[in-house]
């Protein structure tokens, strides 16, 4: 081999290590608490939609630069290895190794290679390291080096009696190296030795790259070697971290060559630049670096011991990380001969731009710096404590009052903005107040020798006439529209004068002595985001704003001669200063630097960055009410679905993976949410309980401000069974079924309706015919009553005259009995007492009680059949309410007798001494019937 000290040189170039970790590229940091996975990742590969795949411990992690989604073959162990070839990705795990497909819904699909080996692989064996050559996939383990050719499906193993620690493609070739043998090349199926290990020794090989005619073998704790054609030489290299234990190596597309070690971090080392950059916690996940990968865009990924780390090389940013908080938040640099200069908030800062040293602090500076602006041949600082004149790293203080904002020559002098006003420095030095303007000065724009213009953040801006001897002459306001707590800025675009809040940019127009809207820049930045009306000139005259999602610039359009806009992506996020003191320096040539409270910024322009690939829907999925869900296919954008399956999720990401570009999503569903939903950087979207009908899913991306094409999902809900087609059919059906049964039961009801009427006529009729009956059996009724009461009275004038006649023979019998002898009277009286025997009476009188009182006496022997006639007879008469004295005659008996009968029926009846005997006879048919 020969000897290219020169070349390597070339490669690795270094300087001493001493600061290097001041300035890098921007670094995204991912944990285990992020990607939900475990926290070490062995190795990385990228497909060709950009996908990142990492061998992590939980399994295959994949990330699409929005969502990280964990796959894991059935046992769920470690993957410690990944390479993606075509549409595979191939992993190797402990006891295990085969390939991950694609399907339709997003899915990745696992399926194992262990049953195509023959007599099966050793127990406990892990695959480290996978590399693809040609139609070959090789996957290495401790033992042995498994060759799967695609084509064929077949595996062949190649085995070593020692363990194998690596595996490499150089070239169209794969090398590995195996402890006590040395480095062998892989030929035609067989390992062939191509550096002995009298050479190598016990040097582990953690890189094998191109080199010259041979390779370039980085060393774990050795550094750096050429290698090939049997030899092994050192190639020492100055600043070489040969202190390190290197874990891992790369060689990126620029000839940089990446070294991971164990417990320090990262190293970068430039090709010929003399540059080399040193990662650490915390811009780094962790220290330990296990894996290193280059994607297609230039990006560097480290799997790291706790977590994965992204470093953004394909840009001009650069960033200073005060991550210790040393500096303090930066207001203000300044750049010359070789010196950086920062003011932040705990004093002056100075740096050797040359040998990149540490920053440091400017005896005697300590506090806030506000300014530092170069007048004629000298350097002023504006400080809290007032104004410094610096001479590189010497501070003095030449004003000691009230703080300094701004310094500006006006005339042969200097003009100076404090926190009460202005002072004067003329050109002895001598400094005194100008009196006549007491506010606070922290923005001042000279427009000339006679006018001073400066800007307050509440009360607007003003404008200052100022006289020979630098007083003031007239004072003008020019207040803005309302208060602006974001910020007033006045300043100096080409010849004119302007003054800008957040929401507009005004110009002055001298012949109106007015500001007015009408202007190019108002209508440049009509259409951005600005978080602030601060506005900057740097010395190159270009004109600078701050925005949400970066900061503005004009550029002079080569053809029209006049400005246009121009955008850098540098979030707000990244910025991380209070609203009003946004600043940026000109450092350089087309290179500027943008103060924030975390360090500062360093970019160039015209600022290069990797645009990102188009916006992309990466999974859609469909659940039920219970919300389990399924995945839908991705390939088939018309999906259909039934009634019940109405929540649908959707995932979606821009294919970058850049810390400073900051993107944001906004999707709606037509005919549905008609209106785009607002800007978020969250990558899903989820509807629920969406309705039946059809459906066209649309989500765009804005990225650095710049809004991407729409991607779009077709879907469509179907109706519930009870809405569908089949359905309305047997709605149909189900109506004039119901049409005719509501017809029968109308006419059943009408029918039964008629029956009722008829019925109810009947009924009535029947009723009529009642009441005609009762009427005549009323009438009849009452034409017995009116028989029986004559009958009655017929029966009472007998009995009456029965009584008389009896009464009348009676006194007559009385008399005869008196009178003449006694045989003549005898014998009228025996004649008398035949006509006064009752027995025909009685006969007369029966049949007439019968007539008026029927089957009284009949129910009255029935009732009581002890009676004798004689007792009837008394029953009867009592019946006709007759008294005792009435009765004597009609008995021809005594009123004692009749008493005596009375008794003596009562005891007959059995009646109790508490009933009378007339009330029972009078009542008997009642009882009776009771």
């Amino acid at each position: 081999m020969r000897n290219s000290i020169g070349v390597l040189l070339f490669l690795l170039c270094f300087v001493s290590r001493t600061v290097m970790g001041q300035e890098t590229l921007p670094v995204s940091g991912f944990g285990p608490e992020t990607y939900r996975a475990g926290n070490q990742n062995w190795m990385l590969s990228q497909d060709d939609s950009r996908h990142i795949y990492i061998a992590n411990n939980s399994g295959l992690l994949e990330y699409n630069g929005a969502q990280w989604h964990l796959n894991q073959t059935g046992d769920g162990g470690v993957v410690r290895s990944v390479m993606v070839s075509e549409n595979r990705i191939y992993t190797g795990a402990y006891m295990e190794f085969g390939y991950w497909e694609r399907q339709d819904d997003g899915r990745l699909e696992y399926t194992s290679l262990i049953p195509l080996v023959n007599g099966g692989i050793r127990y406990g064996e892990q695959f480290w390291h996978i590399e693809v050559l040609g139609n070959y996939i090789l996957f290495q383990s401790p033992n042995n080096i498994y060759s799967y050719h695609k084509e064929d499906q077949s595996i062949t193993v190649i085995s070593s009696e020692n363990i194998i620690l690596n595996l490499f493609r150089v070239g169209n070739n794969a090398y590995y190296q195996a402890i006590n043998e040395g480095l062998y090349v892989i030929e035609n199926g067989k390992p062939s030795t191509v550096v002995p290990y009298e050479a190598i020794r016990n040097e582990m090989i953690v890189g094998l790259f191109p080199y010259n005619d041979g390779m370039l073998a980085v060393t774990r704790g050795s550094g750096v070697f050429a290698a090939g054609d049997g030899k092994w030489e050192a190639l020492p290299v100055e600043g070489y971290p040969y202190s390190e234990s290197i874990y891992v190596a790369l060689l990126l597309n620029d000839n940089t060559l990446a070294l991971g070690s164990i417990g320090n971090g990262l190293y970068l080392l430039g090709p010929g630049n003399g540059q080399e950059q040193h990662y650490l916690q915390p811009t780094l996940t962790n220290n330990t670096v296990l894996s290193l990968f280059e994607d297609a865009s230039g990006d560097i990924w480290c799997g790291t011991d706790n977590g994965i780390s992204v470093i953004n090389r394909q840009n001009t940013i650069k960033l200073f990380n005060d991550t210790f908080g040393k500096t303090g938040t930066v207001y203000c640099s300044y750049q010359e001969n070789g010196l950086r200069y920062l003011g932040t908030n705990q004093g002056l800062y100075i740096s050797d731009t040359g040998q990149e040293t540490p920053y440091r602090l400017v005896p005697g500076t300590k506090g806030q710096v506000w300014t530092i602006t170069r007048i004629g041949r000298t350097l002023y600082a504006g400080h809290d404590r007032g104004t410094f004149i610096i001479d590189k790293d010497r501070a003095e203080l030449i004003f000691d009052q009230s703080g300094t904002w701004e310094l500006k020559p006006l005339g042969k002098g200097i003009i100076q903005g404090h926190y009460d006003g202005i002072t004067h420095i003329d050109s002895t030095g001598a400094i005194r107040k100008i009196k006549g303007f007491d506010l606070s000065s922290r923005n001042i724009v000279v427009e000339n020798d006679s006018t001073v213009w400066i800007a307050h953040d509440h009360n607007g801006v003003f404008r200052l006439k100022m006289n020979p001897d630098a007083t003031v002459k007239k004072v003008r306001s020019f207040s803005p529209s309302a208060n602006t707590p974001q910020g007033v800025s006045v300043f100096k675009f080409g010849d004119s004068i302007y003054y800008s809040t957040r929401e507009h940019i005004y110009k002055f127009l001298s012949e109106a002595d007015s500001f007015t809207p009408e202007n190019r820049l108002e209508q440049l930045t009509a259409d951005t985001r600005r978080i602030t009306g601060t506005s900057t000139v740097t010395p190159d005259g270009v004109w600078w704003t701050f925005g949400e999602d970066g900061i503005y610039h004009t550029a002079t359009d080569a053809f029209r001669n006049r400005p246009e806009l121009r955008y850098v992506p540098l979030p707000a996020a990244y910025r991380s200063i209070a609203t009003r003191f946004e600043n940026i320096s000109l450092l350089s040539r087309d290179k500027y630097l943008v103060g924030s409270s975390m360090g500062y910024v360093v970019f160039e322009l015209p600022y290069q960055y990797n645009a990102p690939r188009k916006l992309s829907i990466q999974a859609v999925e469909t659940a039920d009410r219970r919300e389990h869900y399924t995945p839908r296919s991705l390939n088939n954008r018309d999906t259909e679905l039934p009634s019940r399956i109405n929540f649908i999720r959707f995932e979606y990401s821009v294919l970058q993976y850049s810390r400073l570009n900051d993107v944001k999503y906004s999707y709606r569903i037509a005919n549905y949410t008609p209106a785009w939903s607002a800007w978020s950087p969250e990558a899903t979207a989820g509807f629920k309980n969406i309705p039946p009908g059809e459906y066209l899913f649309e989500v765009r991306a804005r990225i650095n401000g710049q809004v991407t094409g729409t991607e779009n999902f077709r879907f469509t809900i179907a109706p519930p069974w009870y809405a569908s087609r089949t359905a309305a059919v047997v709605y149909v059906l189900l109506l004039l079924a119901l049409i005719v049964f509501v017809h029968r039961m109308y006419s059943d009801y009408y029918r039964r309706q008629q029956q009722r009427l008829i019925t109810r006529q009947q009924k009535e009729l029947e009723i009529k015919q009642l009441e005609s009956r009762q009427e005549i059996m009323t009438l009849e009724n009452q034409k017995l009553e009116n028989d029986m009461a004559s009958k009655n009275r017929e029966l009472a004038a007998s009995t009456m005259s029965i009584i008389r006649k009896n009464e009348l023979l009676a006194e007559l019998k009385d008399k005869l009995s008196r009178a003449g002898t006694p045989e003549d009277t005898r014998k009228v009286i025996s004649f008398i007492n035949r006509n006064m025997d009752d027995e025909d009476n009685w006969n007369l009188f029966k049949e007439a009680f019968n007539n008026a009182d029927k089957d009284f006496l009949h129910a009255v022997k029935q009732k009581h059949p002890n009676l004798t006639p004689n007792d009837l007879k008394l029953c009867a008469y009592l019946r006709l309410n007759l008294s005792s004295k009435e009765i004597a005659p009609l008995l021809n008996i005594s009123v004692r007798s009749v008493e005596i009968k009375r008794y003596r029926l009562r005891k007959k009846m059995e009646l109790d001494h508490k009933d009378g005997l007339a009330e029972y006879i009078l009542n008997f048919r009642a009882s009776t019937n009771s």
